[in-house]
């Protein structure tokens, strides 16, 4: 791969010697976390997430709604990258912690796992950037390392596996034109922001509501602002939801592992969470939690389990 070269926001798309590209978008969920990502072989992904106040737990370290839609974005890569002209869609995302991360950025290393005829399976180790925001430098560090995890400034923060759906490419999606292609940007680096000032948390952008507290249901309605590509309230902004819903009913916890199963798409809306304590202990509680579309006649979209811990200190 060549050097990745840096370039100025410019408000649209633009590339710099075919290395780095800006993507600008109309402001949503997950152009407001300006992530970036690299896609470094058809097997590997780079990205990163800065780590702003309104992206952070209530410990002060990057929440885990911000590291699945890190993962899931940045994933997808790989994934697509492998499966033409078959589309990709998330069945399965699990995120496990290892480690708080407190200074950012985020940065995920994601790698191609297994590619079978029906799934797709990517797998993601996760970093504290420690202020290491270019990814060339990332890819330094990473590869450069001499531990099982790369060593010098990154430190090991966790890791995720993503199960994608294979899809033919005649299913329905605006989003899937001929050339939607990831392969065609190994080498460069995608700015995924909206380029626009961001205020508030990532549930009040979303638009996040606690409607019953100790029965952990929170609603997040159906708005252009969360929505992806065919219409349909974002992965990522169910995934907000669940992390709410399991802090609702153990407020003085934070969540920091998740395993999601997407089970239908929300096209509705509002999304809608229940959730049940599965265990409680010393230091840790688990939730499940179930996601509906409400105004679909509570269907089922996803199913989650969630543990939580007690912030340090």
């Amino acid at each position: 791969m060549g050097p990745m070269v840096q370039i100025e926001s410019t408000g649209a798309e633009a590339r710099a010697d075919g290395e780095r590209i800006v993507v600008s978008r109309e402001r949503n969920f997950v152009g407001d976390l300006g992530l970036s990502t690299v896609l470094l072989t058809r097997e590997r992904a780079l990205a990163s997430a800065p780590l702003a106040d309104g992206v952070r737990n209530a410990a002060g370290a990057a929440a885990l709604s911000l590291l699945v839609t890190m993962v899931d974005v940045a994933g997808s890569d790989p994934a697509l990258a492998n499966c033409r002209p078959d589309w990709t869609a998330t069945q399965d995302l699990a995120v496990h912690a290892g480690g708080w991360i407190t200074d950012g950025p985020v940065v995920g290393d994601h790698r191609l796992v297994r590619l079978g005829k029906r799934v797709v399976v990517v797998g993601a180790d996760l970093y504290d950037g420690h202020g290491v925001d270019d990814l060339a430098e990332v890819q330094a560090e990473l590869d450069g390392g001499t531990g099982p995890h790369g060593t010098g400034r990154l430190t090991f923060a966790g890791r995720a596996l993503l199960t994608f759906v294979r899809l033919p490419s005649s299913a329905p999606d605006p989003q899937h034109a001929d050339d939607y292609d990831p392969a065609h940007w190994i080498g460069e680096v995608r700015e995924r922001a909206s380029g626009l000032p961001v205020e508030g948390t990532m549930r009040s952008r979303a638009g996040l509501r606690l409607v019953d507290v100790p029965a952990g249901v929170v609603e997040v309605a159906h708005a252009p602002y969360v929505a992806n590509s065919i219409g349909t309230i974002n992965g990522a902004v169910q995934a907000l939801a669940v992390e709410a819903a399991a802090e609702a009913v153990r407020p003085e916890l934070v969540a920091t592992d998740v395993q999601i199963h997407y089970l239908s798409q929300v096209r509705t809306g509002p999304a809608r969470t229940r959730a049940s304590v599965v265990r409680d202990a010393a230091d840790h509680s688990v939730v499940t939690v179930e996601l509906l579309d409400a105004g679909a006649d509570d269907r089922l979209g996803a199913r989650a389990t969630v543990t939580l811990q007690r912030p340090p200190g």
